[in-house]
């Protein structure tokens, strides 16, 4: 039995190259036809930079290409100069302007491919690798409980990807809202949280705690923000970070306030 992997072809980039250019000078040669049966000064014409995009050939493949636009333009060039009698015969079919045309055609085909750069690939933008919501927050510090308000804190693995949060720093008596900026909600980073809108979020210090803090795990989001517009106290701005004196008092994932 004969076991050896059978071999792959091998693919030869110069000759697939070579009848891509040779294929476009058939193409070429079309337009010079079309040239020939038309008299008018208005001619059709080939943007040959974006062929040559569409070809996906190196430059060094485009000679081929040039010397055959050079070879029509310089025929053309002598007929209306006059330089050659026998083009000049050939070409009597045309006017002046109708053989300026064609000079110009073939000097900005010249120019678009001698001018060529074959365009650069973009590189997609490597995507950030997504952290697991117990790696998040493996080093988080926070408050299990709170004897003196009765509080427990939710397990912390609901914070990444959520929407609303509310802790309650039980050491300054400070109540921190938090309203994630886009739909993927927040996530963790070491102590801090990340991904909350700094202008709808922020901290305010509760005078009274223990007639709010029942009320946030009974509310939704938005009763929550009007009943905090009416106490008294400023709010502040909040800055993310979370310590051993922070109850974690309530998670919400919906979208909605």
């Amino acid at each position: 039995m004969n076991d050896e992997k059978p071999k792959r072809p091998v693919v030869d980039f110069d000759k697939i190259a070579k009848n891509k250019v040779q294929a476009l000078l058939c193409e070429l040669e079309g337009l010079i036809d079309s040239w020939t049966t038309n008299t008018a000064t208005k001619i059709r014409k080939i943007d040959l930079s974006s062929t040559l995009d569409d070809l996906k050939t190196e430059k060094r493949y485009h000679e081929p290409i040039l010397k055959w636009i050079k070879r029509c333009h310089d025929e053309y060039w002598e007929a209306f100069s006059g330089e050659d009698d026998q083009l000049v015969e050939g070409f009597a079919y045309l006017n002046k302007p109708a053989l300026k045309s064609r000079i110009k055609a073939l000097q900005e085909m010249f120019k678009a491919v001698q001018s060529w750069e074959k365009p650069k690939v973009a590189r997609k933008p490597r995507q950030k690798r997504v952290q697991s919501a117990d790696r998040q927050i493996k080093t988080l510090k926070y408050a299990a409980n709170s004897k003196e308000y009765g509080l427990e804190s939710v397990n912390p693995i609901t914070i990444p990807g959520s929407q609303h949060l509310y802790i309650f720093n039980t050491k300054y008596k400070k109540l921190m809202v938090y309203h994630s900026a886009g739909v993927d909600g927040f996530s963790i980073k070491g102590c801090s949280l990340k991904g909350f809108d700094e202008n709808s979020s922020y901290e305010i210090t509760l005078r009274k705690p223990n007639d709010v803090l029942p009320v946030i795990n009974a509310r939704t989001a938005k009763q929550i923000e009007k009943m905090v517009d009416k106490l008294t106290t400023k709010k502040k701005k909040a800055n993310g970070r979370i310590n051993e004196n922070c109850i974690i008092q309530r998670v919400i994932t919906n979208r909605g306030l």
